[in-house]
Order: C-alpha cells, then sequence, then structure tokens
C-alpha cells in the first residue's frame, strides 16, 4: 500500500523542465510550490493555468482574479521589493521580460531563485505560456483544458472571419455614412494619382516578370514549390529589360528622352505593388463597411466575440489590440 502511495506521488515530485521565451530552458526538482508572480497578466495566467493555489507573490496593479488582490505585493516593474520577495521563500519567479526592468531582473538573477522569463506578441503564445506554466506548477491537465478551449474559441473566430471574407483590422471600421464617403472619395483621388503609374510600370515590366515565372516554375514539381534562383532570374531579366528598352527608346526618340523613361522605371514598378496592395485592402474594407451597412448585428457581435477573447487572454490586450 505505501508502494502504491509512493509510486502515485512520483509524477508530481519529478523534475520538470520548459524553455521560456528568453530561450532559456528552465529545469526544477519538482513542479513549482511557491510562486511569486511580477506582472498582473502573468498572474491571471497562472491562476488560469490551474496554478493559483502556488502563488504566494504577485507584483503591484494585480487585482484579477479577487484572490490575487489578497496577495502579498512586492514592488511594481521600476523597484521590486527584493527582500520581501526572498522572505516569501519562493521557488520560481515569473517575469515579464520587457515589462520589467532590465536592472531589477539583473538583481532578481542574483538571489539564487529559478525565473521563468515571460513576452507574448500574439494569440498563440497566450495558449504556449498558459501551458508552460501549468508544466511548471504541476497543473498541467487543467492549463492545456484551459489553452486547448482558448485555441478553439480563436480558431472558430477566425473560421467565421474567413467565412465572411472580413478582415480582423475592420471589424471596428466605422459604418455610417460619413465615413464611408470619405473613404470612397480617398480611395478615388488615391486610384487617380497612382492607378496611371502602376500600370505604367507594369506595362515596362510585364514581360521580364513573365519570363520569371516560366523559368522558376520549368524545373519545379509543383506552382507552391519555391524557386531558389527566382530572385536571381527576375533581377537579371529586369536588368535586361532596363536596359533593352532604354535602349530602343534612345534610338527611336533620343537619349535625352530615354533617360526619362530609364528614371521613371524603378518607380513605377514600386508604385504598381504598392498600389496593388492597396487596392486589394480597400477592396477588402469596402466589402467589410457593406456588410454592416447591411447588417449592424454582425459588426456588433464580431466586436463582442473580439472582446470576449480578449477577455479571455487575461489582461493581454497589447497582444489583442492589434486585431481590432
Amino acid at each position: 500500500m505505501f508502494l502504491l502511495a509512493w509510486l502515485l506521488a512520483m509524477p508530481a515530485l519529478a523534475a520538470v523542465s520548459v524553455k521560456d521565451d528568453s530561450g532559456a530552458t528552465l529545469t526544477l526538482p519538482r513542479p513549482a510550490q511557491r510562486i511569486v508572480s511580477l506582472a498582473p497578466h502573468l498572474t491571471e495566467l497562472l491562476f488560469a493555468a490551474g496554478a493559483g493555489a502556488s502563488v504566494v507573490g504577485v507584483g503591484a496593479f494585480a487585482d484579477y482574479p479577487e484572490a490575487a488582490k489578497k496577495l502579498p505585493q512586492v514592488g511594481d516593474s521600476a523597484m521590486l521589493d527584493l527582500e520581501r520577495i526572498v522572505a516569501l521563500k519562493p521557488d520560481l519567479l515569473v517575469v515579464w521580460r520587457d515589462g520589467n526592468s532590465p536592472q531589477q531582473l539583473a538583481k532578481l538573477a542574483t538571489l539564487g531563485i529559478p525565473v521563468y522569463a515571460s513576452e507574448l506578441g500574439t494569440l498563440a503564445d497566450i495558449a504556449s505560456t498558459l501551458r508552460r506554466l501549468g508544466r511548471l506548477a504541476g497543473s498541467e491537465a487543467a492549463a492545456e483544458a484551459r489553452a486547448a478551449a482558448f485555441e478553439q474559441r480563436v480558431r472558430a473566430y477566425r473560421a467565421q472571419l474567413d467565412a465572411l471574407r472580413i478582415d480582423v483590422h475592420d471589424i471596428a471600421i466605422d459604418r455610417g455614412a460619413h465615413a464611408g464617403a470619405w473613404f470612397a472619395v480617398r480611395e478615388a483621388c488615391y486610384a487617380a494619382l497612382l492607378a496611371p503609374v502602376g500600370l505604367w510600370g507594369r506595362l515596362t515590366h510585364w514581360v521580364p516578370i513573365q519570363l520569371t515565372r516560366r523559368l522558376a516554375l520549368r524545373n519545379v514539381q509543383s506552382r507552391d514549390e519555391p524557386a531558389m534562383n527566382t530572385l536571381v532570374i527576375g533581377l537579371v531579366l529586369v536588368l535586361a529589360a532596363y536596359a533593352i528598352q532604354t535602349t530602343l527608346v534612345g534610338l527611336t526618340l533620343g537619349w535625352w528622352w530615354a533617360l526619362a523613361f530609364l528614371l521613371t522605371l524603378v518607380p513605377s514598378a514600386s508604385s504598381d505593388l504598392w498600389y496593388g496592395d492597396r487596392t486589394r485592402r480597400a477592396r477588402q474594407r469596402a466589402g467589410a463597411y457593406r456588410q454592416f451597412r447591411a447588417d449592424p448585428a454582425l459588426q456588433q457581435a464580431l466586436l463582442a466575440e473580439a472582446d470576449a477573447i480578449r477577455a479571455d487572454a487575461a489582461a493581454l490586450e497589447r497582444a489583442v489590440s492589434t486585431a481590432r
């Protein structure tokens, strides 16, 4: 009976190892029992990962969940109370790599306490961090369930936007008539100025681009297979096209015209690429505007779900706001 209990306890006491967002590998002899979190959003993630019972100290402004308000505070990102941190006898510090002061982080490193450095930049990082914190705290099952639910919610939201052909950056656009009219006038002005330049660039670069495409695809198995020499071939053909076209203009109209022609080639090519990208985005944005004008409830529902995902991502408004 004693042997069975010992065997069941072994996984909880086994060493755990993860790689943090600084690239360092952190190994603990057993899951952390006393964790100090030095950023509010990391405190929320620890509770979401099922490790709330192991959190014994938090940084200033940690106010969610409610239990975090009752925990001892050990300072803010600019000034940490190192003595109080040591007094809490933590076996793991969870820090915000770019949010906590580098000087403070350097001092923490001298304490001899294991440090997990986190830096969140995307929605995918949230689920990844939940799993790693759960592993460090021995609450992997709870963390996995929470991370999987969050990932499923994000996937469903993105699938909905894809089905509607709405870019995530357009869900908060102003659907008012004045905003729509201003958008139409602005894009019409851009078209009047840049469409002729872009068309000139497309005409003067059509031949080398088509030749590059044909040569690049000649020895590949599928059109999706990248050709390593495509850029080199393209550059050579474009320069050759410049030389041939400029020479023909010079022989036909004179060399001053040839020089003027040559000076238009590079700007026209870049304008064509830039204007093409802008046109695609404008069409996509106009499509979202039309859908929201016809169905205001759709925009409200998308915004509400974005807000729910933001709340579900704890205090990660910085990561989510780029998608708004």
